[in-house]
C-alpha cells in the first residue's frame, strides 16, 4: 500500500547519506512510483485508507480477494483488482531455449504469462470504492460488489490491462508486470454488481 517515510535520529543500516529522512523518502518514493501487487485477501469489518502523494502514478494491483463490510479508499495513481493467471511449472530460459531448438516449445521460462488461458476468479467486496484522482481498472476474472465513488477519476470495467508477477509462487518479493490478456470466455470476463456515482470536482 502507501509507504510513508517516518524521521528517525540515526540512519538506517544499509543506508548511506547523512539525512536519513531524505533516504527514507527516497525509498518510499520509489516503492509508490514502481507500484504494488497485493496476493493477500481483505476480509472483516474494516476499512481500507490507501492515499498516494500527488502525482504519484504507481499502481495497486489486487489479486487475491476482499470482503469488507466497510470503505475501500484510494486517492492518486491506479488501482486495479483482477484475476489471478494459475502459476505453472517452469524452467531457466537457457533449458527452454535447448528444449525449443529440438522443436519443444512446452517448457515455460516463467510462471506465469500474459497469453496463458487459465486464470483464477477473484472476488472483491466492499460496502463502497471512494476513488479520488485514480486509474481504476476492472481486470479479467474478477467479480466487484460494491458502490463506486469516482471523484475525478476514471473507471474501466472490463479492462484489458492486466498485471503479473514474474516471480509469482516463489514466496519472494514480486516483480510487477504490467500487459494486456483479453479474456474470450464469457467465464473469464468480469463482473460488476453495484453503481457508480462520478464527482467532479471543481477548483
Amino acid at each position: 500500500m502507501v509507504i510513508s517515510p517516518r524521521t528517525r535520529a540515526a540512519t538506517p543500516p544499509g543506508v548511506c547519506g547523512a539525512q536519513s529522512g531524505d533516504a527514507q523518502k527516497l525509498v518510499a518514493d520509489r516503492f509508490n512510483t514502481a507500484g504494488y501487487l497485493f496476493h493477500g485477501q481483505l476480509k472483516g469489518n474494516l476499512n481500507v485508507d490507501n492515499r498516494l502523494p500527488e502525482g504519484v502514478t504507481g499502481a495497486l494491483v489486487m489479486d487475491g480477494a476482499a470482503d469488507i463490510s466497510g470503505t475501500f479508499t484510494r486517492e492518486n495513481g491506479r488501482l486495479t483488482l483482477q484475476g489471478h493467471p494459475v502459476i505453472h511449472a517452469y524452467n531457466t530460459q537457457s533449458v527452454a531455449d535447448k528444449l525449443a531448438a529440438s522443436g519443444d516449445h512446452s517448457v515455460l521460462s516463467q510462471p506465469t504469462s500474459f497469453s496463458q488461458e487459465d486464470w483464477e476468479n477473484r472476488s472483491f467486496t466492499f460496502d463502497r470504492l471512494s476513488l479520488k484522482n485514480t486509474d481504476f481498472g476492472l481486470g479479467r476474472n474478477a467479480t466487484l460488489n460494491t458502490t463506486i465513488r469516482a471523484d475525478n477519476s476514471s473507471v474501466t470495467l472490463g479492462d484489458s490491462q492486466v498485471f503479473i508477477d514474474k516471480n509469482d509462487g516463489r514466496g519472494t518479493a514480486f516483480t510487477l508486470e504490467e500487459g494486456t490478456s483479453v479474456a474470450t470466455k464469457d467465464a473469464d470476463k468480469s463482473v460488476f454488481n453495484g453503481t457508480v456515482n462520478r464527482i467532479i470536482s471543481q477548483c
